[in-house]
């Protein structure tokens, strides 16, 4: 038990102390946000990891779905309150980066379990770095942690709303 403690406190330690110098902004470029609007959770991953293939941020988008819907397949990606966290960690790959789709309407099932989905936040990035990956699934979640947060960040009307929305959480 006290050991369990002590790693959960040394993780929330770290994230505190990277916190002041993260920017959400070396992640997640204009190009990689979208207004979606698919039918299956398969199909919003895919036309994100497409997004990010046309965009220069991904060389191998086959190898990239392959590993997202094989963590798919391992359990649902769906946190609740609309909110999807499709991710993958790759060996191969250097740098984190993110993808955002917005579903406006209701017709998006993530799964069986979760009601439809709005947020979907798209990680991909190396697996050596885990604190990284921690700061960008808490600065992503603190974006949408309430109804009216989630409320605004809906609202946005062309991408580059959602990233000035996304990039005033940092500092906020």
């Amino acid at each position: 038990m006290a050991t369990q403690g002590r790693t959960k406190k040394g993780i929330m330690d770290r994230l505190k102390s990277h916190s002041k110098d993260f920017q959400i902004s070396k992640h997640l470029s204009i190009d990689s946000i979208a207004f979606i609007e698919p039918k299956s959770s398969d199909e919003a991953i895919k036309s994100l990891v497409d997004r990010l293939y046309r965009n220069g941020v991904i060389q191998e988008p086959a190898l990239f779905t392959q590993s997202l819907l094989a963590r798919e397949g391992q359990g649902s990606t769906a946190i609740g309150d609309g909110i999807a966290i499709p991710h993958a960690r790759i060996a191969a790959y250097d740098e984190f980066f993110i993808a955002v789709g917005l579903v406006r309407s209701d017709s998006l099932k993530w799964d069986d379990e979760h009601e439809a989905i709005h947020f979907v936040f798209l990680i991909g990035g190396p697996d050596n770095c885990p604190d990284d990956y921690l700061q960008i699934i808490s600065h992503l979640t603190r974006a949408v942690k309430d109804k009216e947060e989630r409320a605004k960040l809906l609202s946005c009307q062309t991408p580059k709303d959602v990233l000035r929305y996304l990039l005033s959480v940092s500092k906020g």
